[in-house]
């Protein structure tokens, strides 16, 4: 079953340039990969993940 930290269980959102992080961790064996996704939530976000791709 999937451990969940408490500060994520109260509602705790982390941001990265204004943007909401999610974040996912998937175990394999003895250790795990984490996985962070932000979410664009406008037209001005969308347009700077567009840019980082590019570099």
């Amino acid at each position: 079953m999937p451990v969940v930290s408490e500060a994520y269980t109260r509602g705790w959102i982390d941001k990265i340039a204004d943007m909401p992080l999610v974040k996912f961790r998937i175990y394999l064996g003895g250790g795990g990969i984490d996985t962070d996704v932000l979410l664009a939530e406008d037209k001005f976000q969308r347009e700077l993940l567009r840019r980082s791709k590019l570099q």
